[in-house]
Order: structure tokens, then sequence, then C-alpha cells
């Protein structure tokens, strides 16, 4: 029997109200010469009974295993995948009839493509459209940190099979570990024709976000692994301004511990930081941290001219690199940490920190994207800029700084005398981690939530 060009497979788990879309949509393919893996992963729901109308199809092979996760069975669709061109579909989504003859045709275009991905739609549990993402022309795009959805995208096998399939110690993943090791290695190219449905629902990974978050921190974390991130000197400096004639806000208890203790202990907790800073010119800050922390951390009484709200930071961290510059030694990243998000967790400052070098950046600040509607004044009234209007352009996503973290490679740091420099690479927090605690009652919020840790 001639093999097939390309092998999609379906992976399942209890989605037996959706799988029959998601099967019917690939069987309707105008591009025939594929053959469709499902593999149901220890469905207790009906999905069985579906499936198995499908076992006579010649060109459908059906596998049920017990509960093995998505990143292995991703690779057991890799061993039995006779194609040259693979492609994993979820059993909630669903293909446009053209997906795979646009997509074929596009990564035969070159033989350096490895990877092929379009855009596609958002629809609901009833499959109604609620939004088309558009992503940016990857002709275009000279930073590669945005990341392919997982489902829907054509891969060369081949290219796969040489970076080693999937890393199975990641139960939780939406795409970005195979990004990350394509991107790094070959060609890849995206067609901007939604091709595809994504149902969003309430079951959806995505919406596992600290989950998610975490996974893609350790997959960050492992694809910087062989460029010795721990062997350079990254130092996180907190400055805190003083001047504050009530108790100083950085003092303030929350549950069992100052923000000032949450903030350094955060930065001790880090795998990367090899020097931490904290910098005031309030002497009651500067006192308490000396009762608290005999050794481990820097603490340093800077001018008061520093610490006016009108002062650059970025002349307090050329005083410190200054001052210190003996136990510092040769700095390679810099780090600013806000002491007013008590609850942000320390995997986002070594994100930060390997972000810069995965992606090769000069600069990286921690972000949340927002998709409510966004206004300016024209002078004679509110106007729209930006919306969650049904057609998203990837490049008119708007993300908001919050999170406290700011990271500069130093030498951009000296070149652009800012920590916010150059290309700027950023790292998606969570939403607890991105609580600020400026209000009274964002500190009842936290207070509550730290509580329940």
């Amino acid at each position: 029997m001639t093999a097939p060009m390309v092998s999609v497979y379906i992976t399942n788990h209890n989605y037996g109200r959706f799988i029959k879309q998601s099967i019917e949509s690939v069987l309707n393919q105008k591009f025939k010469n594929f053959e469709l893996i499902i593999i149901d992963d220890g469905s207790t729901d009906n999905s069985r009974e579906v499936i198995e109308r499908y076992k006579r199809r010649h060109n459908v092979k059906i596998v049920y295993q017990q509960n093995l996760g998505l990143n292995i069975s991703n690779n057991i669709a890799l061993k039995l995948a006779g194609g040259k061109y693979i492609m994993r579909l979820d059993a909630d989504d669903y293909m446009d009839e053209n997906a795979l003859l646009v997509m074929v045709d596009k990564i035969g275009e070159d033989a350096q493509i490895a990877m092929v991905f379009p855009d596609y739609y958002v629809v609901d549990e009833k499959g109604t459209v609620l939004a088309h993402e558009m992503r940016h022309d990857f002709k275009k795009t000279t930073l590669m940190d945005q990341p392919a959805h997982g489902a829907c995208s054509l891969i060369r096998k081949s290219a796969l099979l040489e970076v080693g399939g999937y890393y199975e110690d990641f139960t939780c993943q939406d795409g970005y570990e195979l990004w990350i090791k394509f991107v790094k290695k070959f060609k890849i190219a995206n067609t901007n024709l939604p091709l595809f449905y994504y149902r969003k629902h309430n079951r959806n990974l995505s919406r596992n976000q600290c989950r998610l978050l975490k996974t893609r921190h350790e997959i960050i974390k492992k694809g910087v692994r062989h460029l010795d991130i721990k062997e350079k000197n990254h130092i996180g400096i907190i400055p805190i301004r003083g001047h504050e004639e009530d108790a100083p806000a950085a003092l303030k208890k929350l549950v069992d511990k100052t923000l000032l203790e949450i903030t350094v202990d955060s930065a001790l907790k880090t795998e990367n930081l090899s020097n931490v800073i904290l910098t005031t010119s309030d002497e009651r800050i500067i006192d308490y941290a000396k009762s608290v922390y005999r050794k481990g951390i820097l603490i340093n009484k800077r001018p008061e001219r520093l610490s006016m709200f009108n002062q650059d930071l970025a002349k307090t961290i050329d005083y410190i690199l200054k001052k210190y510059n003996t136990q510092l030694g040769q700095v390679d990243t810099i780090t600013l940490l806000n002491f007013e998000y008590p609850l942000r967790e320390a995997i986002y400052i070594d994100k930060a920190i390997n972000t810069l070098y995965l992606f090769e950046v000069d600069s990286v600040l921690s972000v949340r994207k927002k998709e409510e509607n966004f206004y300016r004044h024209d002078g004679g009234g509110l106007v729209s800029f930006v919306t969650n209007r049904p057609l998203r352009l990837e490049r008119e996503y708007v993300y908001e700084e919050t999170g406290g973290i700011h990271t500069a490679d130093y030498r951009a740091y000296k070149k652009y005398k800012s920590i916010i420099c150059g290309k700027i690479g950023h790292i998606i927090i969570d939403d607890v981690s991105a609580i600020r605690v400026t209000s009274e009652t964002n500190f009842m919020v936290a207070e509550f939530l730290k509580r329940k840790e």
C-alpha cells in the first residue's frame, strides 16, 4: 500500500459530544492523500461508541489506551504515522475542508520549511464563530516568541523526529514546547487564512492558566539549559523610593511577612539571580532589612536625590553598579523587582532571564494580555482604538505591563541607558501574580489569596 502524504491524528479524552465533527472535518478534506489516526486516551463517556462508526474506513486507524496524557499520545501518533507530514487535531476542534490542501501546498514551496500553521476561528460549544484570530505575517516576523497553536499545524515528520518528538515529562502543554524546538532549528511559515475552528469552552487546556504558564516556564528552562544561564552573573535590584511620612508601605505585613520580606525571599528563591540588592533612602527600611537579613543580600542606602519620583531608575542602577563594582564583578543581566506585587511567583523572575537568552532579545518585561475594549479621547469624545471585535489581528493585541519584572542584558542597558530597551521580549504572568497592592482593597484581596496558599 502506498504511504499517505499526510497523517492527521485526533487526540480525545471524553469529548464524545464533539469528536464526530472533528473526525468528519478530516474525512471531508478536499486533499485526499491522508490517513487519520484516532487516539482515544481513556475516555469514560460515549466517545468509543462514536469512534467505532469509523473503524471500517480504509484510511482510519484507531487506538484505545489508558489515560496517558497528551504528549505520550503525540509520540504514539508519531510512531504510527506513515505520512511525510503530520498534523494534530484536538477532538473538540475541527478543520476547514481546504486546510490540508492549502498547508500541503505551502510546506511544499520550500524543503527547508518544517512547520506551517494557519489563522483560525474561535467558536463556542455550538460552533458559533466568536472571533477570527489573524496571526502576523511570518515572512516579516523577526521575534519568534508568539507560538503557533498546538493543533492544526502541519509538520514535516522528519524534522519532528530530528528533535526527538515531544518531551513526555510535560503533562500540560499547548504546542509551546514544539515551537521552542523548531524556531531555533528550522524555517517556520504560516498562511493568513482561517483554516480551523478552535472551540472555546470550560474544559480548554488554555483556561488552566497557572498550570499552563508554569509549564511554559519549564519548557523555556529546558530550552536554555545548554546555554549555561546559571553560570552567568544575574543581579536583581529591589528599589524602594522612601520619603513616606507614614510607615513605609514596604514594611506593611501581608499575613506573616512584610512586602519587603516577600519580595526579597522570592528573589532569593530564584535559580538564576547571583546577587540581590535592596536599595532605598529610607532609614526605617534599611534598619528593618538589616535586622532580618544578616547575609544573602546587599542592603544599600542610596542618596535621597536618587529616590525622588522624578528621577530615572537608570541613575540608581548606574549608582549601584559603580558602588558595588568589586563585589558584583562582570554583570550579565540586570533585573528590577517592584515590591508591590507580593503574590508574584519566583519562577517568573527566572523565566524573564531565560526568555532574554532563548529569544536573543535586549530586554524583557512581565505583562498580561488584554482583550477588553480600549478607547482614546480625540477631543470630541471617546474613540475605540482596539476592541474585541470578531477580526482580531495579532499586531493589534494590547499588553499591560504588570508584575513588576524588568530584565535587561547588561550590554544593551549600557548602550540604551534604560532597563527596557532595544528589542523587547515579554513574559505573560498569571492573574494572581499581577495583583498590585497599591490600595487597601487590593491589599485585602492579596491577603485573602495569601491565606489560601
